[in-house]
């Protein structure tokens, strides 16, 4: 979750958003926010829908962010890029989550650390 707490961070100050106003804008804490870009803290699925959409992201760079494909160079350029109506809205993603198969969805969830690693 580092690759995508840098991401979040980087796109925050970019907007030239302080962490108490997007936490105002999301409803939840400034500690929240911290916890989310500083210590690595996985937003429950509904949270990250919307935190994705608040920071006007595409949706696509988050999934590469939490599977870790993404440089230092990338997450900067990424943070940079103008989003126009990119990201689906939160019925939508919700809507894709949904399709996945369980083995998909198991996979998501360890992704977003609501389950436990398991070999």
């Amino acid at each position: 979750m580092e690759t995508t707490a840098a991401l979040f961070e980087a796109r925050r100050e970019y907007l030239g958003w302080s962490r108490a106003k997007l936490a105002a804008d999301l409803g939840i804490t400034e500690m929240s926010v911290y916890r989310i870009e500083k210590k690595g803290q996985r937003p429950e699925p509904e949270l990250l829908a919307r935190l994705v959409r608040t920071l006007h992201m595409h949706w696509e760079d988050v999934e590469r962010a939490l599977l870790g494909e993404m440089s230092n160079a990338q997450i900067q350029e990424i943070a940079q890029r103008a989003v126009d109506a990119a990201s689906p809205p939160d019925d939508e993603i919700t809507a894709r989550i949904a399709r996945l198969n369980p083995e998909q969805r198991r996979v998501f969830r360890q992704l977003l650390g609501l389950l436990p690693d398991q070999e």
